[in-house]
Protein backbone atom coordinates (compact mmCIF):
# COMPACT_ATOMS: atom_id res chain seq x y z
CA UNK A 1 0.00 0.00 0.00
CA UNK A 2 1.57 3.32 -1.01
CA UNK A 3 2.05 5.79 1.81
CA UNK A 4 -0.04 8.94 1.89
CA UNK A 5 1.77 12.20 1.15
CA UNK A 6 2.42 14.22 4.28
CA UNK A 7 0.75 17.58 4.62
CA UNK A 8 2.88 20.70 4.73
CA UNK A 9 1.58 21.31 8.29
CA UNK A 10 2.81 17.89 9.38
CA UNK A 11 6.23 18.52 7.85
CA UNK A 12 6.38 21.93 9.56
CA UNK A 13 5.43 20.45 12.94
CA UNK A 14 8.13 17.79 12.61
CA UNK A 15 10.69 20.42 11.67
CA UNK A 16 9.89 22.52 14.72
CA UNK A 17 10.00 19.59 17.14
CA UNK A 18 13.32 18.44 15.66
CA UNK A 19 14.73 21.94 16.10
CA UNK A 20 13.53 22.03 19.72
CA UNK A 21 15.05 18.60 20.37
CA UNK A 22 18.53 20.01 19.82
CA UNK A 23 17.99 22.05 23.02
CA UNK A 24 17.60 18.91 25.11
CA UNK A 25 14.77 16.99 26.67
CA UNK A 26 14.30 19.36 29.61
CA UNK A 27 12.20 22.05 27.92
CA UNK A 28 9.92 23.65 30.50
CA UNK A 29 8.09 26.20 28.34
CA UNK A 30 7.55 26.50 24.60
CA UNK A 31 6.51 29.90 23.24
CA UNK A 32 4.63 29.97 19.94
CA UNK A 33 4.28 33.46 18.46
CA UNK A 34 1.31 33.60 16.11
CA UNK A 35 0.10 30.24 17.42
CA UNK A 36 -3.17 30.09 15.52
CA UNK A 37 -5.11 27.06 16.73
CA UNK A 38 -1.99 25.57 18.34
CA UNK A 39 -0.90 22.84 15.94
CA UNK A 40 2.80 23.52 16.54
CA UNK A 41 2.28 23.65 20.32
CA UNK A 42 0.33 20.39 20.21
CA UNK A 43 3.10 18.61 18.29
CA UNK A 44 5.75 20.12 20.56
CA UNK A 45 3.98 19.05 23.73
CA UNK A 46 3.56 15.51 22.38
CA UNK A 47 7.35 15.39 21.93
CA UNK A 48 8.05 17.21 25.23
CA UNK A 49 5.12 16.30 27.54
CA UNK A 50 6.71 17.97 30.57
CA UNK A 51 6.68 21.35 28.82
CA UNK A 52 4.08 24.07 29.18
CA UNK A 53 2.63 25.66 26.05
CA UNK A 54 2.66 29.47 25.92
CA UNK A 55 1.20 31.41 22.99
CA UNK A 56 1.06 34.92 21.64
CA UNK A 57 -2.06 35.16 19.49
CA UNK A 58 -4.45 37.98 18.56
CA UNK A 59 -7.31 36.16 16.81
CA UNK A 60 -10.06 35.79 19.41
CA UNK A 61 -11.40 32.44 18.06
CA UNK A 62 -7.84 31.07 18.27
CA UNK A 63 -7.29 32.61 21.73
CA UNK A 64 -10.48 30.94 22.99
CA UNK A 65 -9.50 27.58 21.48
CA UNK A 66 -5.99 27.71 22.96
CA UNK A 67 -7.28 28.60 26.42
CA UNK A 68 -9.75 25.68 26.30
CA UNK A 69 -6.72 23.46 25.60
CA UNK A 70 -4.98 24.85 28.69
CA UNK A 71 -2.43 26.97 26.85
CA UNK A 72 -1.29 30.19 28.54
CA UNK A 73 -2.23 32.86 25.96
CA UNK A 74 -1.09 36.46 25.71
CA UNK A 75 -3.45 38.31 23.38
CA UNK A 76 -2.18 41.81 24.27
CA UNK A 77 1.44 41.13 25.17
CA UNK A 78 4.10 43.40 26.55
CA UNK A 79 7.40 41.89 25.39
CA UNK A 80 10.88 42.77 26.66
CA UNK A 81 14.08 41.89 24.82
CA UNK A 82 17.74 42.26 25.69
CA UNK A 83 20.75 42.26 23.41
CA UNK A 84 24.20 40.81 23.91
CA UNK A 85 26.79 38.53 22.39
CA UNK A 86 25.34 39.31 18.97
CA UNK A 87 22.04 37.73 20.01
CA UNK A 88 18.56 38.90 20.88
CA UNK A 89 17.14 37.34 24.05
CA UNK A 90 13.48 37.26 25.01
CA UNK A 91 13.46 38.52 28.60
CA UNK A 92 9.79 38.57 29.51
CA UNK A 93 6.26 38.36 28.19
CA UNK A 94 3.48 39.82 30.30
CA UNK A 95 0.00 41.15 29.84
CA UNK A 96 -0.19 44.71 28.52
CA UNK A 97 0.04 47.14 31.41
CA UNK A 98 1.53 44.49 33.71
CA UNK A 99 5.35 44.73 33.52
Amino acid sequence: IPSQPRSSASVREDSVTQCLACHGEELRRILDVGAGFGHILHASRERFPQSKGVAIEFSQPCVHHLRVLGVEVYDEPHITFSYGDGRIWLRSVSRRGVP
